[in-house]
């Protein structure tokens, strides 16, 4: 899936390469916008491919979903405990490692909730307590086993472990 997705956006790009230098050989009007270039190339079939175009993405970010999903209930369901809180090469999102091996990358709800994970975490027995639906990805609530505190924090993905 995720090939497909690189091999459209490459074949636009060459092809948006491709206009832009020919139009600028033939002394046409230089095309501002993608858009233009869309309609350059592919005339009335510009707005079928967008669609087409759009729909691959929102496939795409369906599949990336339900894989953050299916992981996060198994963390949950399994009580596996948070063992780290790292920074990301992302500014204001952490790496949070399971002790399972899992890796999520996440950012906070509220100012303050990474640091409050990273607090917790360092007590020991922060799990994944609720999932929830949320527009930048998944929102969980991280409590702690003992009632000690709880958190909230938006998974955007997956990531690797170290």
């Amino acid at each position: 899936m995720t090939w497909v997705i690189l091999l459209v956006a490459l074949v636009g790009l060459v092809l948006v390469a491709v206009a832009a230098v020919r139009l600028s050989r033939h002394g046409v009007a230089r095309v501002t916008s993608p858009r233009q270039v869309d309609e350059v190339l592919f005339g009335t079939d510009a707005e079928d491919l967008e669609q087409l175009f759009s729909a691959v993405d929102a496939e795409g970010v369906r599949a990336r979903r339900t894989l953050v999903v299916a992981r996060l209930e198994h963390l949950r369901s399994h009580r596996v405990p948070l063992r780290q809180v790292h920074a990301s090469p992302v500014p204001t999102v952490a790496r949070l490692g399971f002790a399972d091996g899992s890796v999520l990358l996440a950012r906070s709800v509220t100012s303050g909730d990474l640091v409050i994970a990273a607090r917790l975490q360092r007590q020991g027995g922060l799990v994944i307590a609720e999932l929830s639906d949320h527009e930048q990805g998944v929102a969980i609530v991280l409590a702690s086993a003992d009632g000690g505190g709880r958190c909230t924090l938006v998974v955007l993905g997956l990531d690797q472990p170290d």
